[in-house]
């Protein structure tokens, strides 16, 4: 099984080097030398219990051992609560062969401390090459609950683990609980450098878009996807991608549609189902206040001095089938450019104008006549694309368009 291999051989090496860098001291003097706070106070229960510790770190003889193993069962009758040295006495009884003494053993300095970070790991690792993987991710939570640099240890392991099927499985059922402290971290983690498919399956439902500390993971996932996109030519991260997009939107009660914000009235755009828009000064578009006397907003459009080309552009989740493109414009004055809108299928025939709308020029607002096109089987999605064309050196109105609307005629 990929995941005991990745999840033992990690855990193991990291086992060991917390265990040397994280010792836990009552003061100064035990911090830099427990072997000096001894000879000050002999009976020093946590001195006696670190002492054990350090010694349990380095390569023992039997007689070593049995002397770590009695400086520890010291320290813990002068103080039953003193989980390092339960801790020091379940390693002893591992290196002694007696994994189900030292189970005992630490179950009982988990009973103690949970936020035990040394004991968390061990009991993590004894899950992981048992084979129970609820358990080893049990022990993951409560240890990435009780410490930030535990995280930073952890995550990428948990990362690295998901992309088999059987972890994604258990880590996304714990995720469905948000763990507190560390559930939002470990996604970002997730989403920035873990398998794309894993990261949408374990998020999906956990992101809402109107959360102000959601709204920017779900931005970053789908810049992720968008560049996956891009470097392997493929639709398939746009469809893991519309996962992401559409569960956000489902955790806040809607759905998104053929294409999104056709009226402009969203306050900020999410990448790549959203407008696009291009905000050159002499070719370009922004939302602005509607100028007419309906209200909301609408998208300004300009170009002059010679420029033409693209100024917005949105993918469009279709399907083979049958359609209708309507829209709302207005304020084409005589130095306004002429604007089209088109439809392009995004792989089948992506040179071919599946529709264009011409909006009508005139200072009056017009609503134009439904536009009907068809799209072949295979165009699951297409680009509307927003195209303007210079007919003077400047540009002295301020024509808009408004209300797009695409939908499938049944």
């Amino acid at each position: 099984m990929q995941f005991r291999t990745r999840l033992i051989v990690a855990i193991v090496g990291l086992l060991l080097t917390v265990f040397v860098a994280r010792v836990t001291v009552t003061d100064f003097l035990r911090e830099r030398s427990p072997e000096a706070a001894l000879k000050v106070s002999p009976y020093d229960a946590q001195s006696r219990a670190t002492v054990a510790a350090m010694a349990m770190t380095t390569r023992l003889d039997a007689k070593q051992r049995m002397k770590a193993r009695d400086d520890a069962r010291e320290a813990f009758l002068r103080s039953p609560v003193n989980v390092a040295a339960l801790r020091v006495l379940g390693f002893e009884r591992e290196l002694a062969g007696d994994p189900a003494g030292a189970l005992r053993i630490m179950r009982q300095a988990e009973r103690i401390s949970r936020r035990d970070i040394l004991t968390q790991l061990w009991l993590l690792e004894y899950n992981s090459r048992t084979g129970n993987l609820r358990g080893t991710l049990h022990h993951y939570n409560l240890a990435m609950r009780s410490s930030r640099t535990t995280r930073t240890l952890l995550f990428p392991i948990l990362v690295s683990a998901a992309a088999d099927p059987e972890v994604r499985v258990a880590i996304r059922e714990l995720m469905v609980t948000k763990p507190e402290y560390w559930w939002r971290d470990y996604l970002i983690e997730l989403i920035s450098d873990g398998d794309p498919m894993a990261a949408v399956e374990i998020a999906d439902g956990l992101l809402d878009v109107r959360k102000q500390e959601d709204r920017p993971m779900v931005e970053l996932f789908l810049n992720r996807l968008n560049g996956e996109a891009f470097r392997t030519k493929s639709e398939a991260p746009i469809d893991l991608g519309w996962r992401v997009y559409s569960s956000a939107y489902h955790q806040a009660g809607l759905k998104p549609s053929i294409l999104r914000d056709g009226g402009f009235e969203r306050e900020s755009r999410l990448p790549v189902f959203e407008w696009a828009l291009v905000g050159d000064i002499d070719l370009g578009s922004a939302v602005v206040a509607r100028p007419d006397d309906k209200g909301g907003r609408a998208l300004a459009l300009t170009a002059y001095g010679g420029r033409s080309g693209e100024v917005a552009r949105q993918i469009l989740k279709m399907g083979g089938g049958r359609y209708r493109l309507s829209l709302e414009s207005g304020g084409f004055g005589a130095t306004a450019p002429d604007v089209e809108v088109r439809i392009v299928c995004n792989k089948v025939e992506p040179g071919r104008d599946r529709v264009v709308v011409r909006v009508p020029r005139g200072e009056a607002t017009v609503r134009s006549a439904p536009a009907a096109f068809a799209v072949p089987a295979g165009c699951d999605w297409a680009w509307l694309i927003v195209n303007a064309s210079s007919r003077a050196p400047s540009q002295e109105s301020m024509p808009w368009i408004d209300s797009i609307n695409v939908e499938r005629v049944k």
